[in-house]
């Protein structure tokens, strides 16, 4: 698990579009955000996450 369910609501409401946008979320700690911010990022931008992009 990397953030709790309330982290995560936190996200999906607010959407944060930068690093230091989402640093303001309850729960995302310098560490967490230096390890998974961007990937949050894409995923809360629509972007699919790496491992569910299909090789054609």
């Amino acid at each position: 698990m990397v953030f709790h369910d309330s982290t995560l609501v936190e996200m999906a409401a607010l959407k944060p579009r930068t690093l230091d946008a989402m640093r303001g979320v309850k729960g995302v700690g310098d560490r967490k955000l230096e390890r998974y911010g961007a990937a949050f990022l894409d995923v809360i931008s629509g972007k699919p996450p790496e491992s569910a992009v299909s090789v054609g």
